[in-house]
């Protein structure tokens, strides 16, 4: 053969080769998946596979994307095939269970009519600059017209795509969920305030997340019986329950063996105008103690983790660390306990408290997050006044040690009630026409000896949507935490590994520490000068005043010398602040031009030597075979 041939012919076998293997691997291996990233997002979780597996009957997912409108979008267009592959994995999976239909619902068609009347959410050309509504998103039906409808599949939540397809598989196929019975006087929290009309309006975001994942019913202040299907009672922050109210959650979670309890010292929330309990007290009686517990009366601050606000210093406003908000990162919670061990972006608490294991209770308490070991303590009534972080770096005493903001406990139960159920009220007027007389309770339970789970948080403003969101991104698993503590609680379903599945933040450790220290040292150093400044400011003013009154409008020299020797003290202790402050900026120069160096010119470099060395290696092999 001739040599000019054999390359072109051996290119185009390997070309050929090439697209068989594909065309092959696409009939025979439709499921198989290379995932390379970091997080593993694009990898089917085991969850996903179970609720796949567990199908009983066929299921068709109706998948609307406009592609018009989707082509003048490059985030929707590549959303768009993401959801695509996903859903196409999902159909491999299912050995012929699930059936994928796409549609385009184009401008007065009749799949844009189907879509609108399955109860799709277009987005108005106005809001995305395209021609048309934007439409991205799923109907799943099973064999007997039950549906789930996706309204949107927004791109921004690319990292949770998995857990809402596979949250509305399982609850297409699933058994119907129980309800959670919300104790609460957040009315931030869920809109109904507590009506008892049984239906429950979320105003905060993780309120709508809790709502997705089951029945929610909101409890009236003057509630004095459960809901029959209760499966899970969620008190967070409630008014002071009556010791009726009181006896109704004992003898549940004695039944029942679960609950969740969001306990606030200090709601800084509701203090700002959300509303509600702002200190949680002895609002809930003997039940505390009876499951294991107590909240500190004080709040905990952290310095290690603290969260920026925004912040006068030396009359410029900028974000400074305040330790009465502070993060808890993933290296602070339980990575054995599956309520917190998939948490990536960790979490958010504001103004929380302590929970502290009562001495001889019959529960063990595990520890789901904890502070940093600069960790320190502040009264609640100071915490609310809202103290800027000068003041509390101020009165900053550390106790060395982690303090727990968030447990579960296990174990057996005692009744809060020993001596038995206090009486119960009597229905009179409008609630007797409504709801007849109280039906007699069960027989009263003393012990529980199965083991039973309560999940306890001292806070409530972390499911504030200011303390862990910025419009539609979260930086921190607030919501997913709550969520899933709910899913696994009572649902059972085992989806909340996938719902804290969220692409993991990845900032630049070294330059938030540098700029978190600097930031503490202005803060040290603003403290240290502010009486001299203040008390030179004050000086300054009445001499100036002095001299403006004076017959001639002159000081006298002395006075004179004096103003200016406290005229030059304030610039001295300012250049010293904007000193400060430029180090803080030449610190993260130095650091962001050393990673562009790195990144742009080093990396590169070093490749091109490597593939420098292996290509002379490889011309001094074959000259030492020519020799020999």
């Amino acid at each position: 053969m001739r040599r000019a041939l054999f390359l072109p012919l051996v290119l185009g076998l390997m070309g050929l080769a090439f697209v068989a293997l594909n065309v092959a691997a696409g009939a025979l291996l439709p499921a198989l998946r290379l995932d390379a990233t970091a997080d593993r997002l694009y990898t089917i979780t085991q969850p996903t596979r179970t609720t796949i597996k567990a199908l009983a009957e066929p299921v068709t997912i109706d998948f609307y994307y406009a592609r018009g409108a989707g082509a003048l979008i490059p985030q929707a267009r590549a959303h768009a095939a993401r959801v695509r592959e996903l859903l196409a994995t999902y159909a491999a999976l299912s050995n012929g269970r699930i059936r994928i239909v796409e549609h385009d619902p184009a401008p007065f068609s009749p799949a844009e009519d189907a879509a609108l009347a399955a109860g799709l959410r277009g987005i108005a050309p106005q809001e995305t600059g395209a021609d048309a509504p934007l439409y991205l998103g799923a109907v799943l039906r099973n064999a007997v017209d039950e549906q789930v409808v996706l309204p949107f599949l927004d791109p921004a939540d690319e990292a949770r795509l998995e857990f809402q397809l596979t949250r509305a598989l399982d609850q297409l196929s699933g058994p119907r969920r129980a309800t959670i019975a919300v104790i609460t006087s957040l009315p931030w929290l869920f809109g109904d305030g507590g009506t008892g009309t049984g239906i429950a309006r979320p105003i905060a975001a993780a309120a709508t997340e809790l709502e997705q994942t089951a029945r929610v019913v909101v409890l009236s202040e003057d509630f004095d019986e459960l809901p029959t299907d209760t499966g899970l009672i969620l008190i967070a922050q409630p008014w002071e329950l009556s010791p009726w109210q009181q006896w109704l959650v004992d003898q549940h979670v004695l039944r029942d063996g679960r609950a969740v309890i969001l306990a606030d010292p200090a709601a800084s929330t509701a203090a700002d105008g959300g509303g509600g309990i702002i200190t949680i007290g002895a609002n809930l009686g003997p039940l505390p103690a009876a499951w294991g517990f107590e909240i500190a009366p004080d709040v905990v601050l952290d310095g290690g983790n603290p969260l920026e606000v925004e912040a006068e210093i030396d009359g410029r406003v900028m974000p400074v660390p305040q330790p009465l908000f502070f993060q808890v990162p993933p290296a602070g919670l339980s990575q054995s306990d599956p309520l917190v061990a998939g948490l990536t972006r960790g979490l958010n608490f504001g103004t929380a408290g302590e929970i502290v294991p009562v001495p001889g209770a019959r529960m063990q308490m595990s520890v789901l997050a904890a502070t940093s070991a600069q960790s320190s303590r502040m009264s609640a009534a100071r915490a609310l006044a809202s103290p800027s972080p000068q003041e509390v770096a101020a009165g900053w005493e550390p106790e060395g040690r982690p303090l727990v903001v968030a447990a579960g406990f296990t174990g057996p139960l005692r009744s809060a009630f020993p001596q038995g159920a206090p009486p119960p009220p009597v229905r009179s007027g409008a609630r007797l026409e409504a709801f007849g007389p109280l039906p007699p309770p069960p027989p009263p339970v003393q012990t529980r000896d199965e083991p039973a789970r309560i999940v306890v948080v001292a806070d409530t403003d972390f499911l504030s949507d200011t303390l862990y969101r910025a419009g539609a991104t979260e930086a921190a698993d607030n919501a997913a935490f709550l969520a899933g503590v709910v899913d696994q609680l009572g649902a059972g379903s085992g989806l909340s590994a996938l719902r804290a599945r969220t692409a993991t933040s990845r900032p630049l450790v070294l330059l938030e520490g540098i700029e978190r220290r600097a930031q503490t040292r202005l803060l040290e150093e603003r403290e240290r000068l502010g009486v001299r400044i203040e008390q030179a400011t004050q000086r300054v003013a009445a001499l100036e005043a002095r001299g403006a009154a004076a017959p001639d409008g002159t000081l006298s020299p002395g006075e004179a010398r004096e103003l200016a020797d406290f005229r030059a003290e304030l610039v001295e202790a300012r250049g010293r602040l904007r000193a400060i402050q430029q180090g803080v900026e030449a610190d993260t120069g130095r650091v962001k031009t050393a990673v562009v160096v790195v990144t742009s010119v080093l990396v590169p470099l070093l490749i091109l030597l490597t593939g420098f060395l292996a290509a002379r290696r490889g011309r001094r092999r074959q000259q030492l075979r020519g020799i020999t």
